[in-house]
């Protein structure tokens, strides 16, 4: 694995977290110059402390896979896959009830077939 990209992803895990160094190293039982030589030398960390680091960061296992393909030249396609993995999620509009879905709502809810196709016709 690109020991710089872990180093990358590791940071930006630990910024957006709002983490300090001092805080992480705390919580995964390790030491704040440790964090440092892997977040800005490239220090590839051990495995027992790498899984430390993701558990406690909520860390995407998918995407530290991602991180094995990839040379540590290639810094670019790192960041564009930080930024794509820890993007907000786009927030979905409510899409309308359509009438059929509340007929059929209103039937499973109990009212009779008469109520539920009135209260569909007459919906605000």
């Amino acid at each position: 694995m690109g020991s710089k990209n872990v180093g990358i992803y590791l940071s930006r895990l630990r910024t957006l977290r709002g983490m300090s160094r001092a805080r992480l190293a705390l919580l995964a039982n390790t030491t704040e110059m440790s964090l440092l030589r892997i977040e800005k030398q490239g220090q590839e960390p051990s495995s027992g402390l790498f899984i430390r680091l993701m558990s406690t960061l909520g860390g995407s296992w998918d995407v530290a896979s991602k991180l094995e393909t990839i040379s540590d030249e290639d810094i670019e396609a790192v960041h564009k896959i930080v930024a794509d993995e820890l993007a907000p999620l786009p927030v979905e509009t409510p899409q309308e009830e359509s009438r059929m879905d509340r007929l059929l709502r209103l039937l499973a809810d109990g009212l009779s077939p008469q109520e539920a196709a009135r209260r569909t016709l007459h919906q605000p």
